[in-house]
């Protein structure tokens, strides 16, 4: 990862600082500015209080400001809602990737951290940040294995498998879904486009199966 010097200044205020860029995570806020006289800034707010760091040029600033935002994600686990993928998993210094909610907006993110590469983007929905991870996590897998490293070697196939589960249980459940709201709308059934019967045959399941999802159970 690009190593960025950033050094925390006392005698610029708020005041001084046109906003050029702004992130927020929960309860803190990443802002990218400048003062007056050309100083490029990175502005960090939360509940511990206001601190700005200078940075020489507008392109370090953004990207300090990302990797601090970055590493405050990586850091806010909810395992409820969020899903990590990095190796070992234990440390926090190594490249990841990873979905997160917003607590506080409701609004879901990916995380790709991967050498220089750093990606966090909002989306729609779960599903849209979890195909962005699991991408990330497939990508990560393979650097791994070609890092030449035995142990980060290790965890490259634990990874993948990962991914694809991960991705694997969210297309199930889309589906599901959108089975049962077929079956509400009459496409299943007798009188429908297709019969449950057939809907077992080409999902390579049984009826029993079927006759799951569409009591609400998860296909898994």
């Amino acid at each position: 990862m690009q190593t960025i010097t950033a050094e925390e200044v006392k005698d610029i205020t708020l005041d001084d600082i046109v906003i050029l860029e702004q992130r927020t995570w929960i309860d803190e806020t990443y802002s990218l500015g400048a003062t007056g006289y050309g100083q490029e800034v990175v502005v960090i707010e939360s509940v511990n209080g206001t601190e700005i760091f200078a940075v020489d040029t507008e392109e370090n600033a953004r990207r300090w400001m990302l990797q601090q935002l970055a590493e405050s994600m990586r850091a806010t686990e909810e395992p409820t809602t969020d899903i990590t993928f990095s190796w070992p998993a234990y440390r926090v210094d190594v490249d990841f990737a990873a979905t997160r909610k917003d607590s506080r907006t409701g609004a879901y993110y990916s995380v790709v951290r991967i050498g220089d590469r750093l990606e966090i983007e909002e989306h729609d929905d779960a599903e849209g940040a979890l195909i962005s991870a699991t991408q990330g996590a497939i990508d990560l897998a393979h650097v791994l294995n070609e890092s030449g490293d035995d142990v980060k070697q290790l965890g490259s196939p634990h990874m993948l498998a990962r991914a694809y589960e991960a991705r694997a249980r969210m297309w199930r459940m889309i589906s599901g879904a959108r089975i049962r709201a077929a079956k509400q709308e009459g496409v299943i059934g007798r009188a429908g486009q297709i019969t449950a019967t057939d809907l077992a045959t080409n999902i390579g399941g049984s009826r029993g199966l079927v006759n799951k999802i569409l009591a609400g159970e998860d296909w898994i």
